[in-house]
């Protein structure tokens, strides 16, 4: 704000006389002293106040000034205050980032009207409400509430996005995808079946961590890692210029990787095995869902989770899909397809007779009255993850066996 005295008009005697000013006039006055090196066109939403009041350009204002050589009269010189901002000033603003820690007002009226809508139901369990699956607050948009992560980690220790000049994604957009991995339908199927708890999801420092670093000092590359069986698993997002992130594909398949080392440490035949079992189930997760016609926002969720091509044919093009990746990610540990391959036909036999049977009218797999008919009491006190261990135990001696007999031949 700028206070300007506008020149007065004297009469031969040398008072001050009144003088009229238009709020045009004024405008121009102010460019012409404040902004001598700018035309009119450049200064925009200039406004000028007096004694509190908008000068509208069609307004009229009388300057005057009290005869100075009267001393019982104090003298007052008129201001005007002037607020003005330039053109290129206007650009500049524009064409910066906004903050993404704030908030917009429509973005808090959106989230207001969310709360008021969905009830008590969108703060239930403390959930996190992703609508990339579902309509926020339902089952679909949020992990299941035994099995699932407990904390969510994205590296904020890192300045990423900070600044409106950064072409680095901030750190909420990192968190964004954390959450959206703990609500896939597909991993929230893994989860679930296997009984998994994981304490803290997190996201790779992609600078700064030690274990990446020291992967890729002797050649490596480390796409994510697990502490103390399902402590914590950390995952790398961002790829390798910081300028964006990995395909949300490459991420959930880092992710299963590392929820498989929950039960197995070693990349062994068993450890794959598992693997390939929980793909399966992964991508078969989204398959039923786009059979069954459910979408969400106006995608099917194996569209959103990239993997439309791998469940176009159902499992024989899912079992097709498992193979290869397991192939592809073995082939440094120099275990053959052939070791795995039984583990993934299982499977798939597996999700078609329990889908065949649902299907009709049947129970559930493992469910219902009776399921434990024909089955061994002691086995039956079983948890998920020791039956699930205990079975792929009996097909790694069953292969080992037939290896052995063909060996002998």
């Amino acid at each position: 704000m700028i206070p300007i005295t506008p020149a007065k008009d004297k009469d031969e005697e040398g008072e001050c006389q009144p003088h009229t000013w238009t709020g045009q006039s004024l405008k121009q006055e102010a460019i012409s002293a404040f902004f001598p090196d700018h035309s009119e066109e450049d200064v925009v939403n200039i406004k000028l106040l007096h004694k509190g009041k908008l000068i509208r350009d069609e307004d009229e204002v009388i300057s005057y000034s009290k005869n100075n050589n009267d001393a019982n009269k104090n003298n007052k010189v008129m201001k005007i205050i002037v607020m003005a901002t330039l053109s290129s000033a206007v650009k500049d603003v524009q064409s910066r980032r906004s903050d993404p820690t704030i908030r917009s007002f429509a973005q808090e009226d959106s989230r207001m009207q969310e709360r008021i809508g969905s009830g008590s139901r969108s703060n239930r369990r403390d959930a996190v409400s992703v609508t990339c699956w579902g309509k926020r607050g339902s089952d679909m948009s949020m992990q299941d509430k035994n099995y699932k992560f407990c904390k969510f980690e994205a590296c904020t220790w890192q300045s990423f996005g900070h600044r409106s000049s950064d072409e680095t994604p901030h750190a909420f957009r990192a968190l964004e995808i954390l959450h959206k991995l703990a609500a896939d339908p597909g991993v929230k199927a893994v989860m679930m079946s296997r009984e998994l708890v994981v304490g803290t999801l997190g996201e790779m420092d992609p600078i700064d961590d030690r274990i990446k670093n020291n992967v890729e000092s002797h050649g490596g590359c480390l796409f994510g890692y697990n502490t103390n069986m399902g402590q914590r698993i950390d995952l790398k997002l961002r790829t390798d210029d910081l300028k964006g992130f990995l395909p949300y594909k490459q991420i959930v398949h880092t992710l299963i990787h590392e929820l498989s080392h929950n039960w197995i440490g070693d990349h062994d035949v068993l450890f794959w095995s598992n693997f390939g079992q929980m793909r399966v189930e992964y991508m078969y997760e989204h398959s039923k869902l786009s059979a069954s016609g459910y979408v969400a926002d106006g995608k099917s969720t194996s569209q959103v989770a990239e993997v439309t091509a791998e469940c176009s044919d159902g499992l024989r093009s899912i079992a097709a899909a498992v193979a290869m990746e397991c192939q592809q990610d073995m082939q440094q540990h120099g275990i053959p397809l052939s070791a795995v391959m039984p583990a993934i036909t299982s499977k798939c036999t597996e999700c078609a007779s329990s889908y065949k049977k649902n299907n009709y009218g049947g129970t559930r797999l493992g469910g219902g009255k009776g399921a434990d008919r024909g089955v061994d009491k002691g086995r039956s006190t079983l948890s998920a993850r020791e039956r699930a261990l205990e079975a792929a135990e009996r097909r790694l001696k069953k292969q080992t066996k037939e290896d052995r007999a063909k060996e002998k031949k």
